[in-house]
């Protein structure tokens, strides 16, 4: 509401301020003298009014640009932390990151995780469909094993996770921490 009336109101500014500088503009006085290399009070007006034009208009602009970025800033959803169990399973955290100072809510259809293949485990806040501002870093906990490829899904945001990539992953670490 309030980004709308500021909105509106920089619209306004921009829209009237070529307005008040075409009516501000000077009519021509019959025959006057041309005086060379000295300003008039009239021209040096003239070039204030368009100062004051192009600087009203760089900062609407400015204020546009801003709140379309602050407007953009979506949820962003990530893999907080994996652990290994040692009986073939990971421990997956999942997080995210609202940026607003309100929560961001979503249907059913259009959050949540989606198990494209082998099995998953919810143990902690099953499928979040409201984000609450800020960082959260383990919005939902998921056991999985080699074969599950995961996917949490809110909006347009997505975040991933295949058992097979850690599994690699995890035997190259090993792999490092050998040759120390």
């Amino acid at each position: 509401m309030r980004k709308g009336l500021i909105f509106s109101f920089i619209t306004a500014m921009l829209l009237l301020c070529p307005i008040g500088v075409l009516a501000d503009s000077p009519t021509p006085e019959p025959e006057t003298e041309q005086i060379e290399d000295e300003s008039t009070p009239q021209a040096a007006r003239r070039n204030q009014d368009s100062v004051m034009f192009f600087a009203f208009l760089a900062a609407g602009v400015v204020v546009i640009a801003a709140a379309v970025m602050s407007k953009n800033q979506n949820l962003s959803l990530f893999v907080n932390h994996v652990d290994y169990n040692g009986d073939g399973s990971y421990t997956v955290t999942w997080g995210y990151k609202n940026p607003k100072h309100s929560k961001i809510k979503y249907n059913k259809d259009e959050a949540g995780l989606k198990v494209k293949k082998g099995t998953a485990i919810i143990l902690k806040k099953a499928e979040p469909t409201e984000f609450e501002p800020g960082v959260h870093k383990d919005a939902i906990i998921t056991v999985i094993n080699d074969e599950t490829e995961i996917e949490w899904i809110a909006g347009n945001q997505k975040v991933g996770v295949n058992g097979k990539m850690i599994k690699i992953e995890r035997r190259n670490e090993d792999e490092d921490y050998k040759q120390v």
